[in-house]
């Protein structure tokens, strides 16, 4: 049994507007009889069996499915034959995959009856789209295919337009040579995935109409990107985009909502570009900006990036070399105030000329200007020493990106660690002993407070290392963000300690039973309860 949203909605609508009495009855009970009706009813009040129909069908796949509806072998209307999906699994998809191959250029269907559509991958061809020099492209079959390719998008894109809840599109092998300005017509559209997409602009007789008449808005690509003002996160993954000078004037004073930018395999001049075109005269908005494994790497990464000085809120760097960070200098932090760098495996033996000595400058200059920092493990261990409490808050993850742990000063004296799901023992071993200024900070605080977003079993090893390492006269708090099910085999040796050096420990949002199930009756009564607090106190030894 399928649901008719465009029906209730129209219905409850007339509802709203009409006086509530007996004569209106009659709407509630079509209202619940729709709601019941199965949708291949449905389907022939928007879609008749012709041509168009059966094109979409063969060229649409519903990814993801609500509610599956199965298809019977025993089915005699045409528009099922041939294994198609029928419409209703396409009624209850709130994620359809489209071969704009399959379609017929100018496929006319009704798209606004797809009110659960909220993602659509355009894909063109099986694999990713072949390079082709430009002397050939321009007066080759291949070029006008690439055009009709572009034509085709033009069309689907005006046809999507009429769903108001489509919010993610991603388009993917493809060879475009120009961005339709149909895709400006999805209001709703939030989020422009662009996979191994080949783009390049030839002037001739067939691209200039096309931008006469104002089927696209530029030859350059990102100025495109820049009308689609409801965008706030863009991606590329392993394209190759050729980007064309135009006159910036045309496209001035343009506001946009991007707020998320990722480059995935990307060229840095195409990165630098982007940055400088779409960005420009942007400074008011806070961007976050993600490179991983990025082409072309240099030394002078980031002085090529100039507006990262004035448009980029966070900087993300994954699968990067750390090598390359060695000649950077934020003389001009600008807005900056996240950086985050995910390496590469790290071999220090790499690392033992000059080339540590930069990278160790590089992150002490950063740690003295950014009030948020991420790294990996490695570079925890390549530093010996780095000023930790000019800064709110560090974060370390280990090389399996598994695992983080985050620590922040609260005020003086006040540590507050934030641990992932089950962190290992090790790793927390790790972050704590690896630099010198951390495990300093720790042993000072007078305050402790851990926040583990979830743990499951023993966490004693935790709980001796936290102690060994603390000083005299420390409140230990530790949180569980989630209801968590954690026990201590063997509380004495913790017991000792806590006596001995006046550790005081509390435990939160945790099964109590459980902690309690193994420990001693001498144990117990050294805890104490309050609320969902369970508090190990120290007692006076002899």
């Amino acid at each position: 049994m399928g649901i008719n949203n465009w029906y209730v909605e129209k219905y409850c609508i007339r509802i709203e507007q009409r006086r509530f009495d007996m004569k209106n009855i009659h709407l509630i009970v079509c209202v619940l009889l729709v709601q019941f009706v199965s949708s291949e009813l449905l389907e022939p009040i928007y879609y008749k069996n012709n041509s168009d129909t059966n094109n979409f069908l063969n060229a649409t796949t519903a990814q993801g499915i609500h509610r599956k509806i199965e298809e019977r072998e025993e089915s005699t209307n045409p528009i099922y034959r041939n294994g198609v999906l029928r419409l209703s699994n396409l009624f209850n998809a709130f994620s359809v995959k489209i071969r704009l191959n399959d379609l017929s250029t100018n496929v006319n269907i009704n798209m606004s009856a797809f009110r659960n559509w909220e993602k659509i991958t355009i894909i063109g061809e099986d694999s990713a789209p072949s390079q082709i020099n430009k002397p050939e492209l321009r007066n080759s079959n291949y070029y006008l295919q690439n055009i009709e390719t572009s034509k085709k998008l033009e069309n689907l894109l005006t046809l999507l337009s009429s769903n108001n809840n489509l919010f993610e599109i991603e388009l993917k092998n493809l060879q475009l040579v120009y961005l339709p300005t149909s895709i400006e017509k999805i209001k709703s559209l939030r989020i422009l995935k662009l996979e191994r997409i080949t783009y390049q602009w030839i002037s001739t007789k067939a691209t200039d109409l096309i931008l006469s008449r104002k089927e696209t808005r530029s030859s350059n690509l990102i100025f495109c990107l820049k009308y689609i003002q409801s965008l706030m996160h863009i991606m590329f993954t392993d394209c190759t985009i050729k980007n064309y000078q135009e006159d910036e004037e045309m496209h001035d004073g343009i506001k946009n909502s991007l707020s998320r930018i990722n480059f995935v395999r990307m060229d840095l001049n195409f990165i630098n570009e982007f940055m400088w075109y779409y960005c420009e005269n942007q400074s008011d908005k806070e961007l976050t900006m993600e490179i991983a494994s990025p082409l072309q790497l240099n030394p002078n990464i980031f002085l090529d990036i100039e507006e990262v000085n004035t448009s980029i809120n966070e900087l993300i760097l994954t699968e990067f070399d750390i090598q390359y960070t060695n000649n950077v200098v934020f003389s001009n932090i600008g807005k900056l105030q996240k950086f985050t760098l995910i390496s590469l495996p790290y071999n220090e033996c790499v690392y033992y000329s000059d080339e540590k000595n930069n990278c160790i400058d590089f992150w002490k200059n950063l740690f003295d200007k950014l009030p948020e920092i991420t790294i990996p493990l490695d570079i925890a261990l390549l530093l010996e020493d780095f000023p930790i409490k000019s800064m709110p808050r560090l974060t370390i993850i280990d090389n399996s990106g598994k695992f983080k742990i985050s620590l922040e000063i609260i005020k003086k004296s006040h540590l507050s660690l934030r641990l992932s799901t089950n962190v290992s023992e090790e790793f927390f071993i790790d972050v704590i002993t690896a630099n010198h200024s951390i495990c300093k900070l720790v042993s000072e605080c007078a305050l402790i407070s851990f926040m583990i977003d979830e743990y499951v079993g023993p966490i004693e090893d935790i709980l001796m290392f936290i102690l060994n390492t603390v000083d005299e006269n420390t409140i230990i708090n530790i949180n569980f963000i989630i209801f968590s099910y954690v026990y201590v085999q063997n509380l004495s040796n913790a017991l000792e300690i806590i006596n001995t050096n006046k550790i005081t420990v509390k435990l939160s949002n945790l099964n109590i039973q459980m902690f309690l199930s193994l420990l001693t009756k001498e144990e117990i009564s050294q805890i104490t309860f309050t609320g969902g607090t369970l508090t190990i106190n120290p007692v006076n030894t002899p």
